[in-house]
């Protein structure tokens, strides 16, 4: 399996639209919880297919958060305690859960927003209806342009992702 998506970047050397291949991941909720490592089989083979495309990609470490790590001081923190490069809401569970199917897995994240920058909104202030959003964007018009521009790299890199990941798999069908 291949868990692919977008991160944030807690690594200066991470640009936006950037390829990363994790070798492992740590939980950045529960510190003390045991970093999970990827496959070195799946990792190496999905590498391997990449280079052979000329697709430029890093390796790295990540952490998984149950939130939205929007402020420069969070990333500066999961950075400096995980020596992680970029972070993610979900590869840690699901890594734990496909561990225990016995399921081999690697993970592909395309960078959305830089170590360096905050996004100039908090996401759990947004209300949960879609009404009340509009509101609360009419109200907080700078919230919105930051959104606006958060939204923007993040389509920018989902877009990357997906050519890249046509490139990955239409390699794989060609070779069987």
């Amino acid at each position: 399996v291949i868990v692919a998506g977008i991160s944030g970047s807690l690594s200066s050397k991470l640009d936006i639209c950037d390829l990363i291949i994790p070798q492992s991941v740590f939980n950045g909720d529960i510190p003390d919880a045991p970093e999970k490592l990827f496959d070195t089989n799946v990792i190496q083979e999905m590498k391997s297919v990449m280079v052979k495309s000329g697709i430029e990609i890093q390796s790295g470490t990540a952490v998984c958060c149950n939130r939205m790590i929007d402020k420069k001081a969070d990333k500066d923190w999961l950075h400096e305690h995980f020596k992680a490069d970029c972070v993610d809401m979900e590869s840690y569970h699901l890594l734990r859960i496909l561990q225990e199917s016995l399921i081999p897995t690697a993970m592909i994240r395309i960078v959305s927003d830089l170590a360096d920058e905050s996004l100039g909104l908090d996401f759990s202030k947004l209300p949960s209806s879609r009404l009340e959003v509009k509101w609360y964007f009419l109200t907080h018009p700078l919230i919105y342009l930051a959104f606006r521009a958060a939204r923007k790299k993040a389509v920018a890199a989902m877009d990357r992702l997906n050519l890249v990941l046509q490139t990955i798999f239409q390699d794989k069908i060609v070779s069987r």
